[in-house]
């Protein structure tokens, strides 16, 4: 990432900073702050499936944010550690898990290349950093990565990725991020040993529109489906996955091509 494009990212990132529980959930489905729940609860189902093989795991993430993954996560895990460029997101985590109790998870201001630490972990995960990086940035960071994982862990992405054929740059109103496609992505990882052993997409995105609009003006609605996530999000589950099987669609930006959210997994070869 170059100084600019950090410079660019970070005051973009700064700016969302209001509920670090929910802060860099973008709803691509454009269902508003239901779909924000919504990913937030479907996303965390299928990143706990992503590492079941592994007992109360070792967590390092990568782009950690303000720590929504630590509070949605920390109970699963043995230990997390999140490292961010953003010292205002590591400080909004630290706060945020110090009030919560959370004594399982810690937090660097440091970048990737720099981090170090003892301890070896079950999973790295990259939380939607690798589109901010230019390529060579992404193979140095991974190899300096290894050595840090065990043996048989897991090096998982979650990224925006782009469904055209050649990577799609977005460099416009105040936001920078290259989106690359599942092959272009993928191999990065394989030039330094790793391959894919799973990809499924991290979330479906919302696809009842005037629905999430409505409750959206409700927040008496919005509280109701909050107490009960398992039957509301998996309802809302249901009704977008009929809907894409009716009339299959995907996110879209004009001039910028079409995208997706996926999980990707990957291990040593």
């Amino acid at each position: 990432m170059t100084n600019s494009s950090k410079t660019v990212v970070n005051n973009y990132w700064n700016k969302l900073i209001n509920n670090p529980e929910i802060d860099g959930v973008y709803p691509m489905g454009m269902g508003g702050l239901v779909e924000i729940y919504y990913r937030t609860y479907i996303e965390k189902l299928n990143f706990l499936k992503l590492i079941k093989s592994k007992n109360k795991p070792s967590v390092l993430e990568i782009g950690c944010g303000a720590g929504r993954w630590a509070i949605s996560l920390n109970k699963y895990l043995k230990n997390y550690t999140g490292i961010d460029i953003s010292e205002t997101s590591i400080e909004k985590a630290i706060e945020l898990c110090t009030a919560k109790q959370i004594n399982n998870c810690s937090f660097q201001c440091i970048d990737i290349t720099n981090f170090k630490s003892k301890q070896k972990f079950d999973i790295i995960y990259f939380g939607g950093v690798t589109q901010y990086m230019q390529d060579e940035e992404i193979k140095t960071s991974i190899l300096h990565l290894k050595n840090f994982l065990n043996k048989d862990g897991l090096l998982i992405d979650r990224s925006t990725l782009t469904l055209e054929n050649e990577q799609q740059i977005n460099n416009r109103d105040g936001y920078f991020a290259i989106y690359r496609n599942e092959k272009e992505l993928a191999s990065l990882f394989a030039d330094n040993g790793f391959q894919i052993i799973s990809s499924m997409n991290s979330y479906a995105f919302l696809r009842i529109s005037r629905l999430a609009n409505y409750i959206n003006n409700r927040p008496r609605l919005i509280n109701i489906l909050r107490r009960s996530p398992t039957i509301s999000y998996n309802l809302l589950l249901v009704l977008t996955k009929l809907a894409n099987f009716i009339k299959p669609k995907v996110f879209s930006e004009e001039g910028t091509g079409k995208y997706t959210h996926r999980f990707i997994t990957f291990k040593l070869k």
